[in-house]
């Protein structure tokens, strides 16, 4: 590896943490306006993830926030693993009597063993150089013809976002045709996609299952 290909992957991790430092700091405020079912492409795509699976199967969430959605897949019998890298929503979870772990898909490996990984609205804060590393590890840790729900933003090149109160968000941006076939290369074959627009940019969400 290069001295410059050392740089570029140190600044984004750096990056990521100052996301991470900016959700640490708006955590209560995002769990109130993340609240309530999801509507449109959104449900759909949830329900056929949970229709992917067996009854009372094991679940990874990664960056499960406020766990509305783990509360969602709890409802229906499937067993959660929460996580997130956030000590904020860490806590949210711990007042909220709800077990979860800290985990950091850039640093920390990931247990093998899932029937189905929720990775909703995470991968926009990582860096496109960091990237293939964390989908070899979410593939990693599904059993053959496991489930992935993948939500990040569409478009192209990388942005960065300022909160009012909370800090810098560093996102990058995903064509759907380049993050399907970044997928495939990790055995991971694109069975449904969607594309819907949000109040910050546009959205692709990705049903995948592990070949």
């Amino acid at each position: 590896m290069n001295m410059n290909t050392t740089k570029a992957i140190e600044d984004a991790r750096r990056d990521n943490e100052e996301t991470v430092k900016s959700y640490e700091r708006c955590a209560e405020d995002y769990a109130e306006t993340t609240r309530g079912e999801p509507t449109g492409v959104r449900a759909e795509m949830f329900n056929a993830f949970m229709a992917s699976l067996e009854h009372g199967a094991r679940v990874l969430e990664i960056g499960s926030g406020p766990g509305w959605d783990a509360d969602r897949l709890e409802a229906k019998g499937f067993h959660v693993d929460r996580t997130d890298v956030t000590q904020a929503f860490i806590d949210y979870h711990s007042k909220r009597g709800k077990q979860i772990r800290r985990l950091d898909v850039i640093n920390d490996e990931i247990e093998e063993g899932y029937a189905g990984i929720l990775c909703l609205y995470v991968l926009q804060h990582i860096a496109r150089s960091l990237t293939d590393d964390v989908l070899r590890k979410l593939s990693s840790a599904l059993y053959a013809n496991g489930a992935l729900l993948i939500g990040l933003r569409e478009g192209e090149g990388d942005a960065r976002e300022v909160g009012t109160s909370s800090g810098v968000y560093h996102l990058t941006l995903w064509p759907q045709d380049e993050f399907i076939a970044r997928l495939a290369r990790v055995r991971l074959i694109t069975q449904r996609h969607h594309t819907f627009s949000g109040n910050d940019g546009e959205w692709l969400i990705l049903l995948a299952r592990k070949q």
